[in-house]
């Protein structure tokens, strides 16, 4: 998975080699404060104003493929801290939502101003 990192105005991408050891990206993601993001993780964060189901987020950003959606919006967007589920025991409930986590509130307040 691409790593995005803002540096010095300008976004840096990252993309780890399947054969390299998954454990130093995995560090450096939890220690970066990274204020940017890809274009769609933005776009997800700007709408998640309330707890959102997976059916809303895909409405309001007028999107169709739930796989792409998933795949473009949503998993990167969990798998950077920024954004998480109401239930996380139960991933799979009809009734599970996503809300943004603090870390993804500072992104986006980051790159709002």
């Amino acid at each position: 998975m691409p790593l995005f990192e803002s540096k010095f105005g300008g976004l840096q991408v990252t993309i780890q080699r399947p054969d390299q050891n998954t454990n130093s990206t995995s560090n450096s993601t939890s220690n970066s404060t990274s204020n940017s993001t890809s274009k769609q993780v933005l776009r997800l964060l700007n709408i998640l104003t309330e707890d959102m189901s997976i059916q809303r987020m895909m409405k309001v950003l007028k999107l169709s493929s739930r796989p792409m959606f998933i795949s473009n919006y949503l998993n990167p967007a969990t798998s950077a801290g920024l954004v998480e589920m109401t239930q996380p025991d139960s991933p799979k409930s009809p009734t599970q939502k996503y809300r943004l986590t603090i870390r993804g509130k500072m992104v986006l307040e980051s790159n709002t101003n």
